[in-house]
């Protein structure tokens, strides 16, 4: 899984560039005694940062290792298509490596690049504070210049000058899918989706500008404050500024999405975003009129009747992916752990829904903890859900938009072609509570079985688009490796809709 798991702490790292405001103000001989206390609470405070820089660093290190996976995975894929009918297919899978491209970026130059440099940083920084306090020593008071100095914020005005170069791509991506947004206006008028693409394109922007203005602002700053005690001001304001952009990030831009994996063969049809937005956008209105009531919020009575009994609720939660989350709760029933997981082969535990059915009709108790525990999951986590889908599609759909040829007329006349499709077979946005039904791929027979509605059993369903072989992901040490079994049908690469064929 890709792990929207940037660290509420990093904001504050702009702390540790300026825990050297005693070392740089007071620097005299001898030093008064609120000037050396001072000094030791800055150095303290720049490596109190450390732990929290390693932490992040290692959380998106292994988002890179997940993506970078993918990414070999989709090239592989491009590489084996070659018939005069996979351009289509060959273009969506373009925009997929688009995505990841802008994700692992994001993730070495926003977190792996910023916390190496900056933890680097701070850490000079904490030493020449410390060493400030024995200034009187002539070498000690050099070193400590030095350190406090140039040394120490040279960090910050490195990262500054790549950071600068990744936010002016990013407001660029972000200005070309404004643009392409009006691809979707002129091929099926669906304004609640241009206006969602534009609001997302414009949330970029604004995180690409304010932080590669502050990046170079505080990189100048940093180099300023060995001189002009002044320029920490500059430095106060970055850091107010940090924690807005880092807030920013984790509500409004960042997301979880499960990865494309070898284990199960993906369909990639580009025309299915729109069917995957309309269902996501509908049901996060739901939520959210239901969560903005104030009180009896009952999320669960929103998603009636398509998850009231265990098979559905079963296949909600894998249909969202949260059966990862529901089995990470379920680890924690010891009581029932023998027959939940079976046996047991080097601390790996085996979870299969199907199982947990069986058990279900066979004991009444573990039918209840079951019921009890997918509802607390989906209780909890439908609305982050729902948000997290929408984020990844609007990021899909803008790469779609914006291909690097900048030929948007294939897709242009798919969407128009799906629009028409489900016009001429419904005037509803698709039924969602019911299930998305497709007409048949060209060169598919006609007579293929419908995909299972939403509220079909499990053993009629399918496991969501960029399936997982391992359950248990990289980024979360409450469990042990767990394998879950999948359905080996083709999937859609987005999860709200049902497997095509089957």
């Amino acid at each position: 899984m890709l792990r929207n798991n940037l660290l509420a702490a990093i904001g504050f790292i702009e702390l540790a560039n300026a825990a050297d405001f005693p070392a740089n103000v007071w620097n005299e001989a001898p030093l008064p005694l609120h000037a050396v206390i001072l000094m030791a609470l800055g150095g303290i405070l720049a490596f109190c940062v450390l732990p929290f820089v390693i932490g992040d660093a290692v959380l998106s290190y292994r988002n890179v290792l997940c993506l970078r996976e993918e990414r070999k995975y989709l090239e592989k894929r491009k590489q084996s298509l070659d018939g005069p009918n996979d351009g289509a297919e060959l273009d969506f899978i373009d925009c997929l490596l688009q995505v990841n491209f802008r994700e692992q970026g994001t993730e070495w130059v926003d977190r792996v690049g910023m916390d190496a440099i900056l933890g680097v940083g701070a850490f000079i920084v904490g030493i020449g504070t410390f060493m400030a306090i024995g200034g009187e020593n002539p070498h000690i008071h050099t070193a400590s210049d030095l350190l406090t100095g140039y040394i120490g914020n040279s960090p910050c005005a490195l990262y500054g000058l790549v950071n600068l170069a990744w936010s002016a791509f990013i407001w660029i991506r972000a200005n070309r899918q404004t643009r392409g947004s009006h691809v979707i206006e002129n091929a099926n008028r669906d304004a609640s989706i241009q206006g969602l693409l534009e609001l997302r394109a414009k949330e970029f922007k604004l995180h690409g500008f304010i932080s590669g203005a502050m990046g170079l602002f505080a990189a100048a700053a940093s180099l300023l404050t060995y001189t002009h005690w002044q320029a920490y001001i500059a430095l106060a304001v970055c850091l107010a500024m940090s924690v807005w952009l880092n807030r920013f990030w984790r509500l409004k831009l960042g997301y979880d999405r499960p990865l494309l994996q070898r284990d199960r063969e993906v369909v990639f049809y580009g025309e299915d975003i729109t069917d995957a937005l309309k269902y996501t956008m509908h049901w996060s209105a739901m939520v959210e009129a239901e969560m903005k009531r104030p009180s009896n919020r009952d999320l669960l009575g929103v998603l009636q009747p398509t998850i009231g009994s265990p098979p559905e609720m079963i296949t909600f939660l894998r249909r969202h992916h949260l059966f990862e989350e529901f089995c990470l709760e379920l680890c924690s029933q010891v009581s029932h752990e023998a027959r939940l997981f079976g046996i047991q082969d080097g601390g790996s535990r085996k979870i299969q829904a199907d199982h947990l059915l069986d058990l279900a009709s066979e004991d009444e108790a573990i039918k209840n903890m079951i019921e009890k525990l997918a509802k607390e999951v989906i209780r909890e986590a439908a609305p982050t859900c729902f948000h997290y889908q929408q984020r990844w599609l609007l990021e899909a759909l803008g790469c779609c938009l914006t291909m690097s040829n900048g030929d948007t007329d294939n897709l242009t006349r798919s969407v128009s072609r799906k629009h028409e499709s489900s016009l001429a077979h419904d005037a509803r946005p698709a039924s969602l509570s019911s299930g998305l039904e497709h007409g048949p791929r060209p060169g598919s027979s006609s007579s293929s079985p419908s995909p299972a509605p939403l509220s079909s059993s499990l053993s009629h369903s399918t496991c969501p688009g960029f399936p997982c072989s391992s359950l248990a992901h990289d980024n979360d040490p409450r469990t042990p490796s767990t394998s879950l079994a999948h359905d080996s049908r083709p999937v859609s690469p987005f999860s709200c809709l049902p497997a095509r064929g089957g």
